[in-house]
């Protein structure tokens, strides 16, 4: 016959025994009194409480307004943005191209999708138009496409 003392450590070992305080909750909920989770805002994915300006952490493609703290949408297209202005962009989405701080569906004339970075760069000289780095589709004056 087993020992019960050796039942309880059985036990403990896999977790079954104790309880301890949760000092967090899982993400998009905060700790109200007496231990609760509860739901943040809906545009907050992390928050110290349920009001539009208490939120944390913001969802993929918004910033934190500094002023309110609220959780803004960034320009369309936008993955990150900027914190001072939303329609400055950092980085974008799958799909989109950075360009000059905005991300685009199809980067200019003079430039190439670089699909790995999700980027626009500059077509190599003497290119004026391309696909990729390596395919001239037009060239400078003084050059032709050989």
């Amino acid at each position: 016959m087993r020992s019960v003392a050796a039942f309880l450590v059985v036990l403990g070992s896999v977790g079954l025994i104790g309880c301890k305080p949760s000092s967090s909750c899982p993400r998009g909920q905060f700790l109200l009194r007496k231990q609760q989770c509860v739901l943040c805002h809906p545009t907050c994915s992390e928050c110290d409480g349920q009001e539009l300006f208490q939120c944390t952490t913001c969802g993929v493609g918004q910033v934190q307004d500094p002023d309110t703290g609220e959780c803004i949408d960034c320009e369309m297209g936008c993955k990150t943005c900027s914190t001072e202005d939303p329609e400055i962009c950092n980085s974008c989405a799958e799909g989109y191209f950075l360009f000059r701080h905005q991300c685009r569906r199809h980067c200019p004339q003079s430039t190439y999708e670089d699909w790995g970075r999700g980027l626009c760069l500059p077509c190599p000289a003497p290119c004026t138009d391309c696909r990729g780095n390596a395919r001239c589709l037009a060239c400078q004056p003084g050059y032709f496409l050989n």
